[in-house]
């Protein structure tokens, strides 16, 4: 086998890893959500979504890495509210 085939091999197996923890934040974002209706609480939390950014940020030091990530994080922002929107 090549290298690009092994490295393609090695991308494959972290896009199955990415996907069953894809799988397990949004089992708790569901649970999240079942607390905050109970709670009576939005599904929004700007303050919140602050703090991850900001934790997201000490994650990786490469500045063109970190931006790229921070894209991530604020589509994973989005897709975590528009799932519990889903939800009612």
């Amino acid at each position: 086998m090549d290298k690009v085939n092994i490295l393609r091999n090695e991308i494959d197996l972290i896009d199955k890893q990415i996907a069953k923890l894809f799988k397990e934040r949004f089992e708790i974002v569901k649970q999240l959500n079942e607390e905050k209706r109970r709670l009576g609480k939005n599904i929004e939390d700007k303050e919140r979504e602050k703090q991850i950014i900001e934790k997201a940020k000490s994650y990786i030091e490469d500045e063109k890495l970190q931006e790229l990530y921070l894209e991530l994080v604020n589509k994973e922002l989005e897709l975590s509210k528009r799932y519990q929107a889903m939800l009612k």
